[in-house]
């Protein structure tokens, strides 16, 4: 075999090598996700940093998620100048604001976000998150059926529209949706917690002895069940 044999050859396994690199990671990120384990995708994009920085605009998504504002304004601060104009860091920064509670602030860089060619779906789903916070209960439901219209995880915004039910004092219905949500996915935490919620408040121990029994023995469900029960109060 000549040099130019072995040359092409090194490259060749030099490429698959990574290929099966990536493609393991790309199959365990997916795994996480689909666990609904927060806390592990968190360290598993901080532990691959390195190999992948693309991950670190999905670090910043989750930290935010999580309402870890100080962590997502560390690796905020690491981002660039030029990134700024980019319609994924837009979203970040109005997703910062909203957290901080800076709602004018948030809708500004979301509008900035649209100008810039941002996705409708994201568009609407923030949009409805500070119109519920607002208390514009109606206009954010609103805009949640039209982030799923436009490409947005229908999870995600029926999710949001369950909170809003709730606020609106109707736990009822905000019960029926989040349960279709955690028969899909019983592994999503967010929907555990807030299907919890919505079945105290419509007096449903029978859904929320279900939602317990996911990490907890019968035994350990009944005796949290009974304490719940115990602290709901009437809206």
């Amino acid at each position: 075999m000549n040099v130019k044999n072995y040359i092409s050859l090194f490259v060749l396994l030099l490429l698959s090598g990574c290929s099966t690199i990536n493609q393991e990671l790309v199959t365990k990120e997916k795994l996480l996700t689909n666990s609904g384990q927060t806390e592990q995708l968190i360290e598993f994009y901080k532990a691959n940093l390195v190999e992948v920085p693309s991950y670190k605009i999905k670090l910043i998504n989750l930290y935010l998620d999580n309402k870890d504002q100080k962590s997502a304004e560390l690796y905020i601060n690491t981002l660039e100048k030029k990134d700024l104009e980019d319609p994924e860091i837009i979203y970040i920064l109005a997703k910062l604001e909203y957290l901080k509670r800076n709602y004018d602030a948030s809708e500004r860089y979301l509008d900035d976000y649209l100008e810039n060619g941002g996705p409708k779906g994201n568009y609407y789903l923030l949009k409805g998150k500070i119109l519920a916070r607002k208390k514009d209960y109606n206009g954010a439901i609103a805009n949640f059926n039209d982030s799923k219209k436009n490409g947005a995880s229908d999870r995600e915004a029926n999710n949001n529209i369950a909170v809003v039910m709730m606020l609106q004092g109707r736990p009822e219905p905000a019960m029926e949706l989040l349960y279709s949500l955690f028969a899909a996915n019983p592994n999503d935490e967010k929907v555990r917690s807030n299907l919890l919620l919505a079945s105290t408040r419509s007096h449903r121990p029978d859904v929320a002895l279900e939602v317990l029994k996911h990490d907890s023995s019968e035994q350990e469900a009944r005796v949290k069940l009974k304490k719940l029960m115990q602290s709901v109060k009437p809206l």
